[in-house]
């Protein structure tokens, strides 16, 4: 079958969660499945990878972190003719236009990868929109059960759903890494610098110790957290910016804990925590009530805190540091938890089977 993915980004170019998330499905049986994505760019082109193909259309601006698109009617219609199953990708309110304009008769799911947090006041106007393109689709997956419960989804259409976590291969590291010039102990922060990754709160639990904690990754906080490290004089709080597939398996192999500290339910699974559980390194998070809670189970796989408090997050760090014998048994529990819920051929499989069962009805 043809398979259309409709989302913000394409992972050739921009690798946040939803684009990793991408693609790994990509790697679905080829025998079964073709697969095209249609995302938003610098410019309007086409570009093969692999054995996908990408049709880009040109952003025009980005308002409230949604890329608005040039609409090149020809790579649309050509895009929405070749499918015979279009999976959207949400929250990205452009992809439900494009559906009204151009979808005619091909199903369609949708993978819910978050509620809309900030932008409360147009979510207003955008719900009548939203609820038709959900109204109309086969099936609503969400990546955990948790968020499901907790989504505004369920408020308004609370049957048609499927619960497929997300799932990665295990990346083999290269042996050539340069010199990151790492501490001998330190907890990684690995992802985009947002607002809702609570980096400030991570910042501040770590004043005036000796708990070394490396960033990885680059983002709109930045600027803001680089300034808070010199006013704090936080020596021991190390950012090493944009890192390559390699590098960042290399980081996390070499971590004690992978630390994400976030604040909102804009943070709804986290790719990042189950790349360190395929490598077996323990997690801290917060109990936010999305899907950081289904993949981090507190003092089996990690520590959970709550969100927001500074002391908690240390005292979870000073805990790993101080109880070797807790660190060891997290670490073991984290890889089991791995490769019972999180690899990539449990999630392909699961989603090969909905489109088939989608595409059959």
């Amino acid at each position: 079958m043809n398979v259309l993915h409709v989302t913000k980004y394409g992972y050739t170019e921009i690798k946040g969660g939803i684009e990793t998330f991408i693609e790994q499905l990509t790697k679905i049986d080829r025998n079964e499945v073709n697969i095209r994505i249609l995302a938003t760019s610098n410019s309007s082109y086409l570009k093969n990878h692999g054995n996908v193909e990408f049709y880009f259309l040109k952003r025009i601006i980005t308002i409230f972190s949604n890329p608005i698109p040039l609409l090149n009617i020809k790579f649309i219609r050509e895009c929405y003719e070749w499918a015979d199953l279009i999976h959207y990708h949400y929250p990205w309110p452009i992809a439900d236009i494009l559906n009204i304009i151009f979808n005619k008769k091909t199903p369609y799911l949708i993978t819910y990868h978050s509620d809309i947090v900030r932008q409360k006041n147009l979510k207003k106007l955008y719900l009548p929109i939203m609820l038709f393109f959900f109204r109309g689709a086969k099936k609503v997956v969400f990546t955990s059960k948790i968020y499901y419960k907790n989504s505004d989804f369920r408020k308004f259409h609370s049957n048609n759903y499927a619960i497929i976590p997300i799932g990665i291969s295990k990346y083999k590291i290269k042996s050539s890494v340069k010199e990151l010039y790492l501490p001998k102990n330190f907890f990684l922060f690995l992802g985009v610098l947002r607002y809702y990754k609570g980096l400030h709160v991570l910042l501040k639990s770590v004043i005036k110790t000796n708990i070394q904690v490396v960033i990885a990754g680059d983002g709109p906080e930045k600027k803001s957290l680089l300034r808070y490290k010199e006013e704090m004089n936080l020596d021991n709080v190390i950012f090493v910016g944009t890192v390559t597939e390699n590098e960042k398996y290399y980081l996390i192999k070499n971590c004690d804990a992978l630390v994400f500290p976030s604040i909102e339910r804009s943070e709804a699974f986290g790719i990042s925590l189950i790349e360190a559980l395929s490598y077996g390194k323990p997690l801290i998070t917060t109990n936010i009530g999305t899907g950081t809670n289904f993949i981090n189970i507190n003092n089996v796989t990690g520590i959970s805190v709550e969100p927001n408090n500074s002391n908690k997050l240390k005292i979870a760090m000073e805990n790993f540091l101080k109880n070797k014998e807790f660190q060891k048994k997290n670490e073991i529990n984290a890889f089991k938890r791995y490769k019972r819920y999180f690899t990539c051929n449990k999630m392909k499989k699961q989603y090969l089977n909905l489109y088939r069962k989608v595409t059959n009805n």
